[in-house]
């Protein structure tokens, strides 16, 4: 079953414009990313790490089902995010690699 969310005609204008999965989209300062991604995605917002597809539900940051990649971190809850201009949501597929810290990873990024 496919929801399709879609902003209230008595909503506020937007203003401000986000970044989802490369596409630009309108949105409304404050609004959250959960949101924007619900309004936005056809369909899941994510997949876990099984390949299920995920897509916000308890909206207060406790169940992780919205979980994304805002301005390059990683694992973020966007239900408790507001939307900026300019920031860059990207949806989430399964477990993100963790970054190597180690002193090889290290001397690797720095030549």
């Amino acid at each position: 079953m496919t929801v399709n969310f879609f902003r209230s005609p008595f909503a506020p204008p937007t203003n401000i414009r986000v970044m989802v999965d490369g596409q630009t989209v309108l949105a409304l300062a404050g609004e959250s990313v959960a949101a924007i991604l619900l309004r936005t995605c056809d369909g899941p917002t994510g997949h876990d790490h099984a390949g299920r597809p995920r897509a916000p539900y308890c909206m207060m940051g406790i169940c992780f089902e919205c979980v994304a990649i805002v301005d390059g971190a990683a694992s973020v809850r966007t239900c408790l995010i507001p939307a900026r201009d300019g920031m860059n949501i990207q949806r989430q597929n399964g477990p993100y690699p963790l970054p190597d810290i180690s002193c090889q990873g290290q001397a690797k990024r720095n030549g």
